[in-house]
This record gives C-alpha cells, sequence and structure tokens, in this order.
C-alpha cells in the first residue's frame, strides 16, 4: 500500500524521476518506432492521424488547401510572366495548341517506352527513358503542329 496516488493510477517513473503517463509513453514508443531503420513501409499504421495531415487518397483539407494554393500560385505565375510580360516557351507553346494530340501520343509514347524499361533500372537508365519519352511526344506533336493538324473537341 505503498503506493502513491499517481503511481496507483499507472504513471511510470522516468529517467530523471519525473512521471509519465501510459498514453504519453505509447504516443513516444510509436514516434521512435515511426520510421525503423529508414523503411517508411508500413509507418502509416502508427502514426495518429490528426487534421494537419496531407493525404491525397483520403482527400483531406489540408492537401485540398495546399494543391489549391499551389495550383494559384503556379497559374499566377504563368499569367504574369506570359499574359502581361508576354513571355513564350516553345515547348509549352507546342504543347498547348494541340493538347489534345499529346495526350492521346503520350499514352502511345509511353506504353512503347516503358516496354524497354525494367523494373529494377539504374537511376542513369531510368533518367534516359524519361528524355526518350518526353523527347519522342514533343517531336510527334511538333510534327503535327508543322502540318498544321490540330485535334480539337
Amino acid at each position: 500500500m505503498g503506493q502513491s496516488q499517481s503511481q496507483a493510477q499507472g504513471d511510470r517513473p522516468r529517467e530523471g524521476g519525473e512521471r509519465t503517463s501510459p498514453a504519453t509513453a505509447g504516443r513516444a514508443a510509436l514516434r521512435a518506432a515511426a520510421h525503423p531503420d529508414g523503411d517508411i513501409g508500413k509507418s502509416h499504421q502508427l502514426r495518429a492521424w490528426n487534421y494537419w495531415m496531407m493525404s491525397q487518397r483520403s482527400g483531406t483539407l489540408s492537401y485540398q488547401v495546399f494543391a489549391a494554393g499551389f495550383s494559384l500560385a503556379v497559374f499566377l505565375l504563368f499569367y504574369v510572366g506570359c499574359d502581361l510580360y508576354g513571355w513564350r516557351i516553345g515547348v509549352l507553346c507546342t504543347f498547348g495548341a494541340n493538347a489534345l494530340a499529346a495526350y492521346v501520343l503520350h499514352m502511345m509514347v509511353d506504353h512503347s517506352v516503358k516496354s524497354f524499361m525494367p523494373r529494377d533500372a539504374p537511376e542513369w537508365y531510368m533518367w534516359g527513358g524519361r528524355a526518350v519519352f518526353i523527347g519522342a511526344t514533343y517531336l510527334l506533336v511538333r510534327s503535327l503542329e508543322l502540318r498544321a493538324i490540330y485535334l480539337k473537341l
């Protein structure tokens, strides 16, 4: 019967003689185990959900607000640069003038390039494949633009 009231409630002494509740100790253990050895595979199951977590899959409010703000900032950047200052970037003009053709062609080019890309490819091979993908898509859309062929709805 020599227990104090805090020990009777389940508190455990810390290193410096301080007391901690089981809930605080549990949260500390979860934080310590959040990313064992840098592996983040199952750490999402250990994190406590809160209002500020950003998840595209679950559509959290913080993600939607951030995505809307980021999209608005990029739009504003292009509006100021292109509409107010008159800047033109050839690649963006080509893809913008024939966006539907670029959308259709990029899926076909992606399928073709992906068949030559192994899943365990080294980084330089991955970047080379990405360059081939972007370059082939651009050349196809540019050839349509030079022939004045535009897909429209």
